[in-house]
């Protein structure tokens, strides 16, 4: 009889020192670790409002996106596609975002997100709707009301007495998904853990990981040459480029720290007579070139939380999850198993991977997904009469190892190469040299006369292909011995069969070639 086994899994995989996690709630994250960092110091700037900020004595996380059209729809769609009587307060529509009006389930408003939109941001939210969506995640995206009026913050405080705020001026205790704060939302787009070397950090005047502004302007794939969505009114539209168009990024790993939305925070400025409004940081669509100063670690905004124009929108930070839920949240698997083997996969919300025998899958310190092949002792490949056959009497193997799921990813292997080529002149590695084909871009190197690589978004799970036989070694110490041509395109485990053509041949043949300004505050609160 067959047997019904649930399998807890947690997804996660390891890009440098930053981990990206599928969390329960959709959201791609990225832990900004280091905790006890030095704060920025100034360079001299006048008014340079983030002297002394920046430091944070703890690991957190925070999307690597702005929060999406697809993921605010969902949040949408609950709270006020609600009986007239039932609908959440303080919840309203973005103005700019790439959903659709659709028929409500429940008298109430609802949106669907055509095709291609998903990854549009979501402008034009005010801070408190954003912590009602935080309060949301924190109730695992219950449907009940008080799921949205408590959590992360206390709805019941948001107000006004004159034209001061009253709204709770800090996550509670023991939130799990919430605004950052300014010091976490600098850390994790100017402060860079390896900046001056490896483990050496210190910071960059750019959100872009240098100390050059970003280009506003169309993204290449779209045609025009910009390295953020800020600085044009199109065409194309602004408000139609999808997140991670660009390959700009932060030193963790973040896209579009500069351009999208400038992104609210939940720190607070005070000015004059005690009036009080939240800080936004980072440059805006449809705006001017000049834009890019909001992109400088020293400038930000603050607006009062009530108000949410088309440039504001936010990303959201979450805790870090402690190892023994990491160990048990996440996902779970229903398999039938019958004799060993992997008979029928029953229950698969979300495609990660199937177990086949006493084949394992494991989040490894690398990062890499390693499956365990056991067995020891198998008997050797026998032959079935194929004339030249070569594996004649191999294949045995007396010891259970690992081996990866996949090939190396782009996104495994620009972590190694910018480790080994971004180092001075004198203290390059030899033998080592960047594949011909892989889904890396050129990066401004961190050392002077260095190399260095970035993965833009959609080309992580790319092969490395044309490795040289030195590199694998410093990596798995395997060699390249794959008799296989592919797409080189194509991420891994994406392929068809039809994408796959067996030539042993390969191996001897050389390589192909191949609006609204915002407002600078001048106190800090």
């Amino acid at each position: 009889m067959p047997h019904v086994v649930l399998i807890p899994l947690t997804m996660l995989c390891l890009a440098g020192s930053a981990l990206a996690q599928v969390d329960p709630s959709g959201i791609d994250f990225v832990t900004i670790d280091h905790p006890g960092n030095a704060a920025w110091q100034g360079n001299g700037t006048p008014g340079d409002q983030a002297i002394g900020r920046g430091a944070v004595d703890y690991s957190f996380r925070i999307g690597r996106d702005e929060v999406t059209s697809s993921q605010w729809c969902e949040f949408m769609n609950a709270a006020l596609d609600r009986p007239a009587n039932d609908r959440i307060p303080f919840v309203s529509a973005p103005s700019n975002w790439g959903a659709v009006p659709t028929t409500p389930q429940n008298g109430g408003s609802r949106w669907t997100v055509p095709a291609g939109h998903e990854m549009h941001a979501a402008g034009g939210i005010d801070w408190r709707t954003c912590a009602i969506f935080c309060n949301w995640l924190d109730h695992n995206k219950s449907s009940s009301r008080d799921s949205f009026l408590s959590g992360s913050y206390d709805v019941s405080t948001f107000g006004y007495i004159g034209n001061i705020f009253t709204d709770q001026e800090a996550r509670s205790s023991g939130a799990q998904y919430f605004l950052p704060t300014w010091d976490e939302l600098l850390k994790a787009s100017h402060y860079d853990p390896n900046r001056f070397g490896p483990g050496q950090g210190g910071w960059w005047l750019y959100n872009n990981g240098t100390i050059s502004p970003s280009v506003g302007g169309a993204p290449p794939n779209m045609g025009g040459s910009g390295q953020a969505n800020f600085g044009f009114s199109g065409p194309p539209s602004p408000f139609s480029i999808p997140l991670g168009a660009y390959t700009t990024q932060s030193p963790w790993g973040l896209f579009d720290t500069g351009g999208g939305t400038s992104e609210w925070t939940e720190s607070i400025n005070t000015i004059g007579g005690g009036v009080r409004s939240r800080m936004f940081d980072g440059s805006a669509w449809n705006s001017s070139p000049g834009e890019s100063v909001l992109d400088a670690i020293y400038a930000r905004g603050s607006e009062f939380p009530s108000v949410g124009t088309y440039n504001l929108g936010f990303r959201i930070a979450a805790s870090v999850p402690s190892p023994s839920s990491l160990a048990v949240a996440s996902l779970s698997i229903v398999f039938v198993l019958k004799r060993r083997r992997a008979a029928r996969l029953v229950l698969l919300p979300l495609t990660m991977l199937c177990l086949t025998g006493s084949a394992l899958a494991q989040v490894d310190p690398s990062g890499i997904d390693f499956v365990t092949i056991g067995s020891p002792g198998n008997a050797a490949w026998a032959g079935d009469g194929t004339v030249g056959d070569h594996a004649i009497g191999r294949g045995s193997v007396s010891y259970d190892y690992r081996i990866g799921r996949y090939e190396i990813t782009t996104a495994q292997f620009v972590d190694f190469f910018n480790a080994a080529l971004d180092r001075p002149g004198g203290d390059r590695l030899p033998f080592v040299f960047a594949p011909g084909q892989w889904g890396a871009a050129p990066a401004t190197p961190n050392n002077p006369g260095g190399q260095r690589w970035t993965v833009p978004r959609g080309t992580r799970e790319y092969p490395g292909g044309r490795h040289r036989l030195a590199h694998v070694r410093d990596v798995l110490q395997l060699g390249d011995q794959q008799p296989l041509e592919r797409q080189s395109r194509v991420p891994l485990g994406k392929l068809r069969h039809r994408d796959l053509r067996l030539r042993p041949q390969w191996l001897h043949r050389p390589a192909r070639p191949q609006p609204r300004r915002p407002v600078l505050d001048s106190d800090d609160g």
